[in-house]
């Protein structure tokens, strides 16, 4: 009986191992969801996801796990341009600048091509004189989707 209960526990083990085994998510990802425009390019490390996008005035980076067809990521924008180009005035960007814009949760479909899910997005309280910020949050702002870029 209890061979028999080992060899159970191994094939579950080895069905979870299966399971939870990171898929390839390397590549360039384009998100029509948020407005298109250049894409991401993420790289990965076993389950460990890495990315960067160039965006005008400055850079987003990437960075969250995969575990099976499930990706977790926060984005991290940098340039005060392109920060201020969302609406904060030079201070205010330079305070915010390297900060978590954004948490992605999304599924990655069964053929690789797409990233389903769900985006938070920073609201930010502010003061503008003098150029202050008072606090911060995530909020939900809903569905996000990605497709990857070339073959």
């Amino acid at each position: 009986m209890s061979i028999f209960l080992l060899a159970l526990s191994i094939l579950a083990l080895a069905g979870a191992l299966v399971l939870l085994y990171p898929k390839s998510i390397a590549g360039d990802w384009i998100s029509p969801d948020e407005g298109g425009g250049p894409a991401a390019k993420l790289s990965q490390s076993g389950p460990l996801v890495r990315g960067r996008r160039q965006v005008s005035g400055g850079e987003q980076y990437f960075e969250g796990r995969i575990l099976g067809r499930r990706l977790t990521l926060v984005r991290r924008d940098y340039g005060s341009h392109h920060i201020s180009r969302m609406g904060f005035s030079g201070n205010l960007a330079l305070e915010l600048e390297g900060k978590v814009f954004a948490r992605y949760s999304m599924v990655l479909s069964e053929d690789g091509r797409a990233l389903k899910g769900h985006l938070w997005s920073l609201k930010v309280y502010f003061h503008n004189r003098p150029s202050l910020v008072l606090k911060t949050e995530m909020i939900g702002r809903g569905e996000v989707g990605w497709e990857r870029t070339g073959s």
